[in-house]
């Protein structure tokens, strides 16, 4: 075949590539119009370009929000008003006039509260029913950028004096309003984590600033340029931002464990062991495991240290070698390996010890006891604890017998029986408050001596003196009238 037959035949095969292509694409167009409209391109941009409703107002429209479900839709002017609508009708709501353009407005996400800033130097908190302003607040700079949380019950404010210094400024839905940090430029752009946690500010200053609820400073990121607009995730946990140095940021926003809490002992208990298990309970919003360590509040000395503790769990470690009746304060750190949160400081008194038992009966020494004494002690406990009180055989150590739940200052007793006749006996107690014991001291006594030789009638030496009288007189008798019969 010469070239100009291969010409040909390509010349050839293009064409019918090209018919061929042009009877394709009409074929997919008319499957996918004869489909309900789905997956039709002209169709979706048809009703993307419907227009609802539109409404003029006398100056420039500096800023629009609507509410998550797109029902509420309020708007700020350059005319000075804020305007609210819902979107069934093109008439406003209401409209309220500031003394300046309106240069930032923020909705809830359910359309109840609109917060709107205004170069007047006033920051607005409305509730859509009505236009009068729930409350108001002149800061005495122009508020150049507003927030409200999801749930509507936190606000945030940008506000710049012109002069070089801008506030960084939050509030809740109630009113209560404060500085939550200061820049160093204009703040374009606030915004707030959906739970409120979480504060975030872009200033001109070239940074990215993060508070917490109630204004605890956080942390900041320096740029390389103004930041002009910041943004969070709905979780709370990302912050976007973007900065006049042409670069986008995202930032990780770490929870801090929560404070510890639940302590054991409880704060201010009182007789506590002088070996107590210090005992908290952890959590963590980002469920990060934990490193609890415990410190001696007295000279922040730490105590010890948990590892790997999982949120929701409990830490524990052991304070030994305490005094007795001795007050000490302690204090929790919970660490997820980047961020720490203290506890409070908690304080406890270890247990005081009863005091030794005394008043013995029978008292030390004694003798003619019975071989079966009712052995008694007094016992005396400062911390006022209950007590069981044992008796002890001091030649053996072994148990005579217990008493229980002796109330401080009160007695206890146990009968010793079986004992033998004419001994000697030794014998003590302890005092036992359930933490800590004490010994009295060593006490003796000596049973009596029983003679079992039946007893002699008081009447019978009379009786037997009378006889015996009898019968010396008798015999003397006899021997007389012996002596004179010899004698004759």
């Amino acid at each position: 075949m010469n070239k100009k037959c291969l010409k040909a035949v390509l010349v050839i095969m293009l064409f019918f590539i090209m018919l061929l292509n042009n009877l394709i694409v009409p074929y997919n167009l008319f499957k996918r119009n004869s489909n309900n409209g789905v997956n039709n391109p002209a169709q979706e941009i048809k009703k993307a370009s419907v227009t609802l409703w539109s409404y003029m107002t006398e100056g420039n429209i500096s800023v629009v929000a609507i509410s998550a479900d797109g029902q509420y839709i309020a708007a700020g002017s350059e005319d000075k008003n804020i305007y609210v609508f819902d979107r069934s009708s093109s008439t406003p709501l209401w409209n309220y006039s500031t003394g300046n353009l309106v240069r930032s407005v923020s909705i809830s996400a359910d359309g109840q509260y609109i917060v709107a800033g205004s170069e007047d130097k006033n920051l607005y908190i409305f509730d859509r029913s009505s236009s009068t302003p729930l409350w108001d607040y002149t800061n005495g700079e122009r508020v150049s950028s507003v927030a409200i949380s999801a749930d509507g019950e936190y606000i945030a404010a940008g506000a710049y004096d012109g002069n070089g210094d801008a506030d960084f400024n939050i509030a809740n839905i109630e009113g209560s309003y404060g500085l939550g940090v200061q820049t160093g430029d204009w703040i374009p752009s606030v915004s707030i984590s959906a739970d409120g946690q979480y504060f975030a500010a872009g200033s001109w200053d070239h940074k990215v600033y993060i508070i917490e609820r109630w204004g605890n400073f956080d942390w900041s990121y320096t740029t390389g340029g103004r930041v002009n607009s910041v943004a969070f995730s709905a979780d709370g946990r990302y912050i976007a931002a973007g900065s006049s140095d042409n670069m986008t940021y995202l930032f990780y926003n770490n929870y801090p464990p929560d404070p510890p809490y639940n302590p054991s002992p409880s704060d201010e208990a009182t007789s506590v062991s002088n070996s107590p298990l210090l005992r908290v309970n952890v959590s963590d919003q980002d469920g990060d495991p934990m490193t609890v360590r415990f410190y001696d509040a007295f000279d922040d000395s730490p105590i010890g240290v948990n590892t790997s503790v999982a949120s929701g769990e409990i830490a524990s470690i052991l304070w030994s070698g305490l005094s007795d009746g001795t007050i000490y304060s302690w204090y929790v750190v919970a660490d997820d390996g980047m961020e720490t949160t203290q506890s409070p400081i908690w304080s406890f008194k270890t247990n005081t010890l009863p005091n030794a038992p005394i008043n013995p009966y029978p008292s030390d020494g004694m003798t003619g006891l019975s071989t079966s004494p009712l052995l008694k002690v007094d016992v005396i406990d400062l911390d006022g604890d209950s007590m069981e009180v044992r008796f002890y055989d001091a030649s053996t150590d072994t148990l005579i017998g217990t008493d229980v739940d002796i109330i401080n200052g009160s007695s206890a007793s146990f009968n010793w029986s079986g004992l033998s006749e004419s001994t000697i006996y030794s014998w003590y107690t302890v005092a036992d408050d359930g933490k800590n014991i004490t010994q009295s001291a060593t006490w003796t006594f000596e049973t009596e001596y029983k003679d079992d030789t039946p007893a002699i009638p008081g009447y019978l030496p009379m009786v037997l003196t009378s006889i015996l009288l009898i019968s010396l007189a008798g015999l003397t008798l006899y021997l007389r009238r012996r002596i004179d019969f010899n004698f004759q």
